[in-house]
């Protein structure tokens, strides 16, 4: 079983914290669902808005997952990493969920 995470765009301007909580929370996603698949492949693009709310940018988070058994891909769009993310993983995970009871 082959499973890889790639990033995509500048990454220079997220903060360590982010980076850490993007890396664990996409290696979570792929623990629980890489046994479904012999390979998986996770791009995620992240574009920092020049919006703020409460001084929390807004992320763009674009994610592509490729697998032997079909391509998922959504985007979120949220201030803050964590909350952009965890709408992009939902948007994949229902996706999957759809494609497999089908």
């Amino acid at each position: 079983m082959t499973n890889t995470i790639r990033f995509m765009g500048d990454m220079s301007r997220i903060n360590e914290e982010e980076k850490g909580f993007i890396n664990s929370r996409l290696e979570k996603f792929v623990d629980q669902h890489g046994a479904r698949f012999t390979e998986m492949l996770v791009n995620i693009d992240i574009d920092l808005h020049k919006e703020t709310s409460r001084g929390r940018a807004m992320h763009h988070i674009k994610l592509f997952v490729e697998t032997d058994k079909g391509k998922f891909h959504s985007d979120g769009m949220e201030f803050g990493a964590e909350k952009s993310l965890h709408s992009a993983i939902e948007k994949v995970e229902r996706q999957m969920e759809k494609h497999f009871n089908r």
